[in-house]
């Protein structure tokens, strides 16, 4: 708290003691402002924690810990507020003077010296304000030690009652059951079928785009036809009925084109286990591999028939090509 210039005549000890005197009682009264104003804190921060509880109810916004963790943190945010308010807030020392003289009974002592010390009144003559100024610091000092008791701190009982109220109406709007919680659970459960099905959609797009044919018109087409879907999806244009439905769709006409393909591909392994069967040595392990589905022996056996062709004469080698061709 600045200190006053101290006229002609007035004790400047006296008028210092007089201000430590006033930062005492101001700090009491920052502290009762805090405390006394919790409740009232708590209770704007339950009234905003109740709002998103009751939103919570009706839209999946949080889950219940995440809700009741939020009210925690609204609440102390709210009591935090109010002691910085309490501890920031100027008071004009004129009026901390006041205080102190009706909550300590020193009869305007107090405001009287602060006046004269800060208007200066010419009516007042030096060694009256000196002996003003110096009895009411030495009255304030004196008076101090009843401070705490006649500045309470602790709220009263009947503050408590409306954050009790709220947190009462907060905890059942927490705990009681939610009856569109069914909706909200069957809708996870269609959101989670409908990523499932993206995804398997999404390999059988990889699958059938990594097959030879790039220039199929119908495979084309297709793939096309997954691209706009999988736009469609993200960006929100279809409900979920109908994505599921065109996923579906999708889905049958990507396992339609791999199952068309499956079958000609088997026929030319086939073709070829039976015309290496006939072969010996390495061509004819491919050929037993191939009968038992083991694509990775068989190349393996076709490596080395390749190695051991370099042992054949021209001849040979070239009945053997006309054979594979």
């Amino acid at each position: 708290m600045a200190r006053s210039v101290t006229p002609a005549g007035t004790s400047a000890p006296a008028y210092t003691t007089l201000l430590r005197g006033l930062a005492v009682v101001e700090r009491r009264m920052r502290l009762e402002e805090a405390v006394q104003g919790a409740p009232w804190a708590a209770a704007g921060g339950l009234g905003l924690a109740l709002g998103l509880a009751l939103a919570a109810r009706v839209t999946p916004l949080l889950p219940p810990a995440e809700v009741a963790l939020s009210a925690a943190g609204l609440v102390l945010a709210g009591i935090a507020l109010r002691a910085t308010v309490a501890a920031l807030r100027r008071r004009p020392r004129l009026v901390v003077a006041r205080r102190a003289d009706a909550v300590l009974a020193l009869d305007e002592k107090v405001a009287t010296a602060v006046a004269l010390q800060t208007h200066h009144p010419s009516g007042v003559s030096p060694f009256l304000q000196t002996a003003q100024v110096a009895d009411a610091a030495a009255s304030l000092q004196a008076a101090l030690a009843a401070l705490p008791a006649q500045i309470p701190v602790q709220p009263a009982r009947r503050t408590w009652v409306t954050p009790l109220l709220l947190l009462l109406l907060f905890v059942a709007a927490l705990l009681a059951p939610n009856p569109l919680q069914s909706y909200w659970d069957e809708q996870a459960a269609l959101h989670q079928q409908q990523q499932e099905e993206a995804q398997h959609i999404d390999q059988l797009q990889q699958e059938l785009a990594a097959r030879p044919g790039d220039k199929d018109p119908a495979r084309q087409a297709l793939l096309a036809e997954l691209d706009q879907l999988h736009h469609d999806l993200q960006s929100g244009n279809l409900s979920r009925d109908q994505a599921m439905s065109q996923l579906s769709a999708a889905e049958a006409k990507l396992q339609q084109q791999l199952d068309t393909q499956a079958p000609g591909e088997q026929a030319a392994l086939d073709a070829l286990s039976r015309q290496l069967d006939a072969q010996s040595g390495a061509l004819h392990n491919a050929a037993t591999a191939l009968q038992h589905n083991d694509t990775k022996a068989a190349a393996a056996a076709l490596q080395q028939a390749g190695a051991d062709t370099a042992k054949l004469t021209p001849e040979q080698r070239q009945a053997l090509a006309q054979q594979l061709r």
